[in-house]
């Protein structure tokens, strides 16, 4: 996924750095033109130059999900194996690594929604056997669940 470039960034210090929406989301389009796209390309080709470590929120994952699916009618397998190429990127860091690597698993193997995925995934990692939710329809084939309302 990620392909580094004859002009690679020379920098020897090491900077942290937070990865909102829009520069997720033009990294996974790939495709987009123009200043923005060119600017997500170098910030990630300096993660794997290990120049600037990208750490992903579980909420920006959330966004760029909705945002790949509503935006570029992006089929869930394809979401599903960007995520995943997204997260396994030299400097790219998940903030809830194993939440989020279980999540992304979930979502590609369930017809549920990316934030239920989350739930899944944030009940089994803080062993929360018990979930208050409307929605018993998306949860029931998860056992090891119990469902309130």
């Amino acid at each position: 996924m990620l392909s580094i470039t004859g002009n690679q960034l020379k920098e020897v210090d090491f900077q942290l750095s937070l990865v909102p929406l829009t520069v997720a989301n033009f990294r996974m389009a790939d495709d987009t033109p123009g200043t923005a796209g060119r600017q997500a390309r170098r910030l990630f080709d300096r993660a794997g130059e290990g120049t600037l470590r990208l750490l992903v929120p579980s909420l920006v994952i959330a966004q760029v999900v909705w945002t790949l699916e509503s935006f570029y009618r992006a089929s869930r397998e394809y979401v599903t194996g960007l995520l995943q190429a997204l997260l396994e990127t030299l400097g790219v860091t998940a903030l809830e690594p194993r939440v989020v690597s279980r999540c992304i698993e979930i979502y590609g193997a369930h017809n549920i929604e990316i934030v239920d995925a989350y739930l899944v995934a944030l009940a089994a990692e803080t062993q929360t056997p018990v979930l208050a939710t409307f929605n018993k329809k998306d949860f029931r084939r998860f056992p090891h669940l119990k469902l309130i309302s």
